[in-house]
């Protein structure tokens, strides 16, 4: 005789969300806010453009300029011929 086994499902008298109190508060729900709709807030000031110049050439142009003068060092140390990088 084969055995019916019944799948029983069980579920909390309430939902998820309202197991534990959430206190929210004003200043995170604000901050969460902006953070979502950074393009709509966003403005190009001075301060801002400098960031972004700072960040898009002076950086990489300083990373660029400190591997290129290790290669030259390592190259003058090895007795070789300077390569170029690029």
């Amino acid at each position: 005789m084969a055995h019916n086994f019944h799948k029983v499902i069980t579920r909390p008298k309430k939902p998820p969300e309202q197991w534990a109190h959430i206190d929210r508060s004003q200043a995170i729900e604000k901050w969460g806010r902006m953070r979502e709709t950074t393009t709509e807030h966003f403005k190009f000031t001075p301060r801002t453009t400098l960031y972004a110049f700072f960040w898009a050439f002076v950086v990489p142009f300083g990373v660029y300029s400190l591997v290129k003068w290790e290669r030259r060092r390592k190259d003058r140390l090895a007795g070789r011929e300077e390569r170029p990088l690029l």
